[in-house]
């Protein structure tokens, strides 16, 4: 929900405050800058020795403080100052989550896991539903993000109160205690340099997420592009996200069932083409069928996004299911976010260079830098058989 309710209210923020495209990516890069690097480095080594529940809980808390702030942002600047730790509690409490898989069966831990990631679709639904009642009362977009802020202070309320921490976590700290895992196996970071299969899964998938931040640019910039391109009002905003959040809604539990059966990678793989293919596509809607909130402009793009959610939402769900399934329980989280060393960069770089390409260049700008993160399946395709794991055991080791 959390990014989900930001970038859905940007564009239109953006006409409010009289600003462009090109100063959204300026704000979106030095609140990156300052947020998912801090992430990348320390929250998995923390989540690892301390338990997933805690920052889990943590990180929605103060997520919910941010989207305050956020809301009664009068400018750019203060949105950017509140969406630093909005940003980093997003990040954080996904990797916290893996608590989730840890607990799922095996053998259908995709299907499972697809169920859960579309209780978060629920939410991003309620956002979507929200906007053009809100338009409709006059009431603008910045409830949306008061809405959000309550969620987020309960959900970490909850969490800190009633959630149980991963059974595998409390295994592995018995297992410490007892004294059959060492001290210096507690958190066995070496592993990641002087074993080659530990250490040839972390390259791969570093990689995998350097490029893929390249297929987030549509997702930071379509309803930018929406209002500042297309012309679209936020109740038109409004109604499109509804479509696409349902297709998000039917995409995990679909394709976590494929995944079971397939496999992972295929999954991986065949959602990472189409999010960038479909991009492109709705990304020329000014170009090939035209601009404002006229029937065919609106049926074209809106049908186009909508099924690019479709796999946005499964490449966004079952990459995070991939990496916890390839890494052990006792750096899992770690590297999980180490693997976001290397989509740090491109993540901090991006929004500011796609925000003025489009200023400058319009659709093809945003076309041209999001279509190099097909670069992503490339490794992924070459060693898939190795990087398959449909069906693998998470222990405690």
């Amino acid at each position: 929900m959390d990014v989900f309710a930001a970038l859905l209210v940007i564009g239109t923020a953006a006409v409010e405050w009289g600003i462009g495209p090109g100063l959204v990516g300026l704000a979106m890069t030095l609140s990156r800058a300052v947020a998912v690097p801090i992430y990348s480095a320390f929250s998995g080594i923390i989540i690892d020795l301390f338990g997933r529940k805690k920052l889990f809980s943590f990180g929605n808390f103060l997520a919910g403080i941010a989207y305050l702030g956020m809301a009664y942002s009068t400018d750019i600047w203060m949105w950017t100052a509140f969406s630093v730790p909005m940003i980093w509690s997003f990040f954080t409490t996904g990797a916290a989550s893996i608590f989730v898989q840890e607990e799922l069966p095996a053998e259908k831990r995709g299907f499972y896991f697809g169920l859960t990631r579309m209780m978060t679709a629920i939410g991003a639904l309620s956002i979507s539903l929200s906007a053009p009642v809100f338009a409709a009362l006059g009431w603008g977009w910045r409830p949306i993000l008061l809405y959000n802020a309550i969620f987020d202070i309960f959900v970490g309320i909850l969490g800190a109160t009633v959630l149980r921490e991963s059974r595998v976590w409390l295994e592995r700290r018995e297992l410490i205690k007892q004294g059959k895992i060492t001290k210096e196996e507690r958190l066995p970071l070496r592993k990641v340099i002087s074993d080659p299969f530990i250490r040839k899964r972390f390259f791969i998938l570093s990689w995998v997420m350097f490029f893929l931040t390249f297929t987030r640019v549509p997702d930071w910039f379509r309803t930018t592009y929406q209002a500042l391109t297309l012309g679209f009002d936020f109740s038109t905003i409004g109604y499109i996200a509804i479509a696409g959040t349902l297709m998000g809604l039917i995409s995990t539990p679909l394709f976590g069932r494929l995944s079971d059966i397939i496999g992972r990678v295929k999954v991986v793989i065949i959602s990472l083409i189409m999010c960038v293919v479909l991009s492109i596509l709705w990304f020329m809607t000014d170009i090939l069928v035209g601009r404002g909130p006229v029937l065919p402009v609106i049926l074209y793009f809106g049908s186009l996004i909508s099924v690019w959610s479709l796999f946005f939402a499964a490449a966004g769900a079952f990459i995070s299911l991939w990496q916890s399934e390839l890494y052990p329980t006792s750096m899992r989280a770690t590297l999980y976010t180490w693997n976001y060393l290397f989509y740090t960069p491109p993540d901090i770089l991006l929004p500011s260079v796609a925000g003025s390409l489009g200023e400058q260049f319009g659709s093809i700008g945003y076309i041209a830098i999001s279509s190099i993160g097909i670069l992503a399946v490339i490794p992924v395709i070459i060693f898939h058989k190795e990087l398959e794991t449909k069906g693998v055991e998470i222990t405690a080791n």
